[in-house]
């Protein structure tokens, strides 16, 4: 067995890739043995976190708090609390009759569309840039300019691991 050709084929991978790979690939096991309603509240509670936030921030009696969070961390911190909030609403509000999914494929739909839309989120999201910078290959994948139809893509892949 050709061990040194696999190490370098690993050391040549951007880590980028190879996370977003790992997420896609634990949310399609996780889609294949549950169905796609955790990726479906995961995805939208990422989508609907970052306007949450630019809600909450001119919000009666919690805009004064959402001042104070004045440092990337404390921001990427109410994101987090956001992005749970939403996934446990949207979870528990979401209708799960039984096992609703569609094998493989739709397993791995729902992978490739809650990747695509967390990376696609995390890009456009500046408190989380603090945390994990995306690099410039994923940023440009991601980005401004094709972040539209990443969205849109990811949605019609969830409908589909959904019906």
């Amino acid at each position: 067995m050709e061990v040194d050709g696999i190490v370098e084929l690993a050391k040549g991978l951007p880590i980028d890739w190879v996370i977003l790979s790992a997420l896609a690939a634990i949310i399609a096991l996780d889609t294949l043995r549950s169905g796609a309603g955790r990726a479906l509240a995961l995805s939208l509670a990422l989508l609907i976190a970052p306007l949450g936030i630019a809600a909450i921030s001119q919000a009666a009696y919690a805009d004064a708090l959402v001042e104070r969070l004045d440092t990337p961390y404390a921001q990427a911190a109410l994101f987090a609390v956001m992005l749970t909030v939403f996934y446990a609403l949207l979870r528990n509000s979401t209708l799960d009759w039984g096992y609703e999914g569609g094998g493989l494929p739709a397993a791995l739909a729902a992978g490739l569309a809650t990747a695509a839309i967390a990376a696609s989120v995390w890009v456009a999201t500046p408190a989380l840039s603090t945390l994990w910078e995306f690099s410039p290959a994923v940023q440009g994948v991601f980005g401004v300019s094709y972040g539209f139809w990443w969205l849109l893509a990811a949605l019609l892949l969830l409908a589909y691991a959904r019906r």
